[in-house]
């Protein structure tokens, strides 16, 4: 394997990593939107300005 094709593999593999990242916050922000539903369909409202969604 000569050099251009090992800086190829690096290149992909970081953009695997990115793309799962990306994912992750994706992730992360429907479960806080999810959350945020549920305290609302409780009656606790009023007490999401205390949280940082």
């Amino acid at each position: 394997m000569d050099h251009s094709e090992e800086l190829n593999n690096a290149e992909n593999k970081g953009r695997k990593n990115a793309g799962k990242r990306c994912w992750r916050e994706i992730e992360m922000i429907k479960e806080k939107r999810r959350l945020q539903a549920e305290l609302e369909e409780y009656g606790y409202s009023d007490d999401l300005d205390d949280f940082d969604f």
